[in-house]
């Protein structure tokens, strides 16, 4: 069914636009003052060591050069991606028609007043001169080597590479959901003939996790898989797992997300809007609710 989804994205996808009109320049600085980087895979972050956006950790104890604390950053977001890819099925953002242009993806290490995170679903450039990406801001008073925000926010770029929907219930209760993987204990199956109504869950949003929950615990196709064992470093300086042992492994989550691209294709087919550029009121708006539901509810 990937195939099936890119198709439809490429034929909706195709309305003539310049790739400065697909990835402009961000007008907001969000990147000033962060004068430190450090690169690892597809990642690029930013921060800063002193100044209004300094990191309170900034101790380097393995003396790389490299506060700890950034480097436990880099390999969350790492096993995370890893992760996503290879044990829920899923195409990187970076590989999705929606993000053609985008190369890598950008970390902003800064002091955040009302929120630990926040994914942009849009693509853009930093400044006139960067290459285009996109970007995930996190606070800088967080201790990476628990906190899982990073994982969480990338876990976002991931939704917003397959649908234009931003409902809470889909968005922060799936991601939510996923995120147990990154805890330990915290990730449980819920029990078969225990999943509440798709319609019962589209006005909450965290706690909507535990119908994404429910759905991939009675989702046919993903009996008796085994849970997810990564291959590469899953460990924080300090020792402690990211990927927990039993983090699920399956195809619900990309069940669910390719039906929704095909889905959001259909919507901008018959509301005549261009595919990756919905108005932001009408990707948080709940008019698709029922929609979303019925499609879900056909993977049963």
């Amino acid at each position: 069914m990937i195939m099936a989804a890119a198709l439809v994205y490429a034929a909706f996808g195709t309305i003539a636009s310049t790739a400065a009109e697909r990835c402009p320049v961000l007008k907001r600085p969000l990147h000033e003052g962060l004068e430190q980087n450090y690169s690892k895979g597809d990642f690029i972050i930013r921060y800063s060591l002193e100044g209004s956006h300094a990191l309170v950790d900034k101790a380097d104890r393995n003396g790389t050069g490299v506060p700890d604390n950034i480097e436990d950053l880099a390999i969350q977001l790492i096993a995370a991606d890893q992760y996503y890819r290879e044990g829920l099925g899923l195409r990187s953002p970076l590989q999705q028609a929606r993000y053609r242009d985008a190369e890598k993806i950008t970390v902003l290490v800064k002091m955040m007043p009302k929120a630990h995170g926040l994914a942009f679903d849009e693509p853009h450039r930093l400044d006139g001169a960067a290459d285009c990406g996109l970007t995930i801001i996190v606070h800088a008073g967080l201790q990476f080597d628990h906190n899982v925000t990073p994982a969480h926010e990338l876990f976002h770029l991931y939704q917003y590479g397959y649908a234009m929907f931003k409902t809470r219930w889909y968005l922060e209760g799936m991601a939510r959901w996923v995120e147990g993987a990154f805890k330990k204990g915290r990730l449980q199956m819920a029990q078969k003939g225990l999943k509440p109504a798709c319609e019962a869950v589209t006005g909450e949003s965290y706690k909507a996790a535990r119908f994404w929950q429910a759905g991939a615990s009675a989702y046919a196709a993903d009996e008796g898989k085994a849970v997810y064992a990564p291959v590469s470093n899953n460990h924080y300086g300090n020792g402690a797992r990211i990927v927990q042992p039993k983090a699920y492994q399956g195809s619900y989550i990309r069940s669910v997300l390719e039906a929704l691209t095909m889905l959001s294709a259909e919507i901008s087919a018959g509301h005549e809007m261009e595919i990756y550029l919905w108005p932001e009121i009408v990707q948080h708006s709940h008019q698709f609710d029922a929609a979303i539901c019925k499609a879900i509810e056909k993977l049963h």
